[in-house]
């Protein structure tokens, strides 16, 4: 099993930026093996989000064979695996919504 070596510089503002619309997220960043960054809940639907740091050259922000072989299986099986790299990005995940 590999373990993830680092995260994104942006992964905690987007974590936090879901919990702050009330997406309940649980950080899956240090499984290693491919398996996506967050796994988040909202409104009984499960969202798989994969964190990229944009402000990075494209070349280091692409996927990891690891993760490239997790989304495909994740595809068989009809789960989508997102890939953002802006809070923007992440809050459209869940409709642009607001916390109360």
């Amino acid at each position: 099993m590999k373990y993830a070596r680092r995260v994104d510089r942006n992964h905690g503002e987007i974590a936090s930026a879901l919990r702050k619309i009330g997406v309940h997220v649980v950080d899956l960043s240090r499984c290693g093996d491919g398996v996506p960054d967050l796994v988040c809940f909202q409104r009984g639907v499960v969202t798989w989000v994969e964190v990229k740091d944009g402000k990075k050259r494209p070349s280091a922000r692409r996927l990891t064979d690891e993760q490239e072989k997790w989304h495909a299986d994740a595809a068989v099986h009809g789960v989508r695996v997102h890939v953002v790299e802006t809070i923007e990005q992440a809050i459209a995940l869940f409709g642009g919504a607001r916390c109360c």
